[in-house]
């Protein structure tokens, strides 16, 4: 990670009215998407339509794009495919000059920030007027989008008052409704005379040569029929085949973007004029554009429709990343990403696209379609690996997935940073073998009388500043004197006689080090319920820090060795105490689907695994014990959407006498920990982790329960930090205490 991305990192955290506006937009947001996805019967089934549309879409790609263009040159229009961004700004450009374009007017566009169209234009002397209000605002500001929908979400209705007084010669005001309309009046004039109108296409209907346009404002509608020349400029992966496809995506897109069911404007458009004369080869103008233009929706009116690849064939060719073109341009994964509403649009975004799905785009699209790698690593560190975003995509792309894959791909093409050598070290060489992990942690613990800590901390800071202080939440742990698997065999003895469960337990690295007494409360509470433990030989880490952090060949050694250990297991079923881990092995299948000796393997390896109240949940369990506490309950990420398994814990919880439980709010949000985020991207973990306590002192709860040691110790540093007297425990130490077990 650069100097000057950690300077910016630093910078966005720091930036107060950013954020203003980032929380009035969050809060808009969260409440209008439920409300807009509150009427649609089974919108799991939408998104499952919708996906399929796209699937189809890119993998037929080839014949919608000859549809398409056969369908626009059939209405009268003219049809170009531009290889790549340079050939989509030639062919403006040389239709600027042969129609002698003094003035454009473009309506919201990406793919025209994307090719850098704007810029072009000017240089070509073409006075270019954004007429979406967002778009205007960032123009007026000299600005790139801040987020894919809402470009100016950033700006504050103060900010956005001060830059039209200073540019406008308005007087000041911070009133919505007023400033809408300097908006609107500073714009009207420029439709009436510009030459040139520049649309983009939300959907592109290869069948009938029509392209769907939403809009809020109705500047898209004024700006591709009052001028003459009519541009519209789309991906290639907006391509649909059929009218009725569109129309299932528009069912999600305006609920997925801005939360409404129907954006105010709609538009259909489809150019409707005599057939175009033959054309003259890609990227050169026909004869008849030196004269009149084609009859179109007015006299003298001329329709172009540019499809843009740039470097997205290299995407749907590429069979990890090609998922990432099913993408609508919702918006919805950076409305509800932690990182995102950290750091912000200009932050987290390559030369055009923004948030985790941007890092893929990124990769791909950048500088003419050759794609900028090293940018794209930088913001695929950014991702926590929570999964709100692949919870709330609409085409139900696996985002934190991909972001990882995308980590992985970089580090072999770029080399790994001095930081991630060292992590890949650990990934490795300790994660496969847990004996030699526990020497290093004991070293460490030994280190720690002689200052050593305090060492490695001083030279850090010089070159790695967030694994530095990311090293002092694991330094300010109290470590255990006997790790778990040093204890297993006298746990063990304690199986009941005639057990009626045969269960394997899957000891984690975060149990098993970080938290063995509740680790060992695990495996006492599923004696006390009629359960013979058994434990395998060998203990070794899932593979989920490897994987999500950047080595996937790691993580893929890690599933296999397990596998080989675990599928020995004389065990029914293996029980996982930790939600990242149960999430990752259930996950093998995935990881190991081209590997002919592990697929099928992986298959019945995930289908014993259960996570510890999934398991519980599906027993005959011996009555609770009275608890006197006030509890409260955060979701780890892996359990709630990896998983589906966020209710759980809390329907155990419930069956405790006595047990006052308060809500959380936004109980199922990343805490910021995320594994071992904080030794990445240490200043970001904070400030998620701050915003988590505040409302965690807000329950007024004594205690917090959450099944997973990353969520844990992150809880632990924060109240030692804060010094609020929260005690943070582990599901099974809770139960156990309910059941009467010490």
């Amino acid at each position: 990670m650069s100097r000057d991305f950690s300077y910016k990192i630093a910078q966005s955290l720091q930036d107060t009215m950013m954020h203003t506006a980032l929380s009035r937009a969050s809060l808009y947001f969260d409440l209008s998407r439920t409300w807009a996805f509150a009427d649609l019967p089974n919108k799991d089934a939408l998104k499952r339509r919708a996906r399929q549309i796209k699937e189809f879409s890119i993998e037929h790609l080839d014949e919608l794009i000859a549809q398409l263009r056969e369908s626009v040159i059939r209405h009268g229009g003219h049809f170009y495919l531009a290889p790549t961004a340079q050939t989509a700004n030639d062919y403006v450009l040389k239709l600027v000059r042969a129609r002698n374009v003094k003035k454009a007017v473009k309506s919201k566009s990406m793919v025209t920030e994307e090719i850098e169209l704007n810029k072009h234009l000017e240089s070509a002397g073409v006075e270019v007027i954004e007429t979406d209000l967002g778009e205007r605002i960032i123009q007026l500001a000299g600005e790139r989008p801040f987020h894919i929908t809402g470009p100016a979400i950033h700006k504050p209705r103060e900010a956005v008052g001060k830059l039209f007084a200073e540019k406008l010669g308005v007087p000041y005001t911070n009133d919505p409704y007023e400033l809408t309309k300097i908006a609107r009046a500073s714009l009207r004039q420029s439709y009436l005379e510009a030459d040139l109108g520049i649309t983009g296409a939300n959907f592109a209907v290869a069948q009938t040569g029509t392209f769907l346009v939403i809009t809020n404002e109705g500047n898209a509608r004024l700006t591709m029929t009052l001028p003459k020349v009519h541009v519209i400029i789309t991906g290639i992966e907006k391509i649909v085949p059929t009218l009725a496809d569109a129309l299932v995506l528009l069912k999600l897109l305006p609920r997925s973007a801005t939360g409404q069911k129907l954006t105010s404007y709609v538009s259909l458009v489809t150019p409707t004029s005599p057939p175009a004369p033959p054309r003259h080869g890609e990227g050169s103008l026909p004869p008849s554009l030196l004269g009149k233009g084609a009859r179109g929706l007015g006299h003298d009116r001329e329709v172009h429709v540019i499809v843009v690849d740039n470097g997205r064939s290299r995407m749907r060719a590429d069979a990890q990343f090609r998922e990432a073109l099913y993408c609508i341009r919702c918006g919805s994964c950076m409305n509800i990403c932690p990182a995102f509403r950290s750091v912000g649009g200009h932050v987290y975004a390559g030369q055009t696209y923004m948030g985790v799905i941007g890092a893929i785009w990124t990769a791909f699209v950048d500088h003419n379609g050759q794609g900028d790698l090293a940018r794209a690593r930088e913001l695929a560190s950014l991702c926590m690996t929570c999964g709100l975003c692949a919870q709330e995509c609409p085409v139900q792309i696996d985002l934190p997935w991909r972001n990882a894959q995308l980590l992985s791909r970089a580090n072999e093409h770029l080399g790994r940073t001095p930081t991630d050598r060292l992590k890949s070290f650990a990934y490795r060489k300790l994660l496969p073998n847990r004996k030699r992990l526990a020497r290093a942690v004991r070293a460490w613990q030994l280190g720690a009388r002689v200052g050593l800590p305090k060492i490695v901390h001083a030279i850090l800071t010089r070159t790695d500043e967030d694994l530095a202080h990311g090293i002092e939440i694991v330094q300010s742990h109290q470590f255990a004197q006997k790790f778990l698997h040093e204890r297993l065999a006298e746990l063990l003895a304690h199986n009941p006689q005639g057990a009626q469960h045969r269960v394997g337990y899957f000891v984690s690295c975060g149990m098993d080090l970080l938290y063995p007494s509740a680790g060992a409360a695990t495996i006492k509470i599923l004696q006390h319920n009629g359960c013979a433990v058994r434990c395998a030989e060998k203990h070794i880490c899932c593979g989920a820090p490897a994987f999500y952090y950047g080595d996937e060949l790691a993580a893929k050694n890690l599933a296999r060795l397990n596998i080989e250990i675990l599928e020995k297991l004389d065990a029914d079923v293996i029980i996982s105490d930790e939600a990242t881990c149960s999430g990752f092995v259930k996950s093998y299948p995935k990881l190991l689907k081209d590997d002919p000796t592990y697929a099928q393997r992986a298959e019945k390896l995930s289908q014993r695994i259960r996570e510890l109240s999934e398991f519980l949940s599906q027993i005959e369990l011996n009555p609770f014990q009275p608890l006197s506490e006030i509890v409260t309950y955060h979701a780890p990420c892996h359990l709630v959407r990896t998983q589906k398994l966020g209710e759980k814990p809390l329907e155990l919880l419930r069956k405790i006498p006595g047990l006052q439980i308060r809500e959380l709010e936004k109980s199922d949000h990343c805490c910021g920990g995320a594994g071992t985020y904080s030794t990445i991207h240490h200043k970001i973990s904070l400030k998620i982790l701050e915003d988590e306590l505040e409302r965690l002192k807000a329950t007024g709860a004594q205690t917090l329960m959450t099944p997973c040691s990353a969520c844990m110790i992150q809880h632990q540093y924060g109240c030692r930090r804060q010094n609020l007297g929260i005690q943070t425990v582990h599901l099974s130490e809770l139960l156990a205490r309910a059941w009467g077990i010490v």
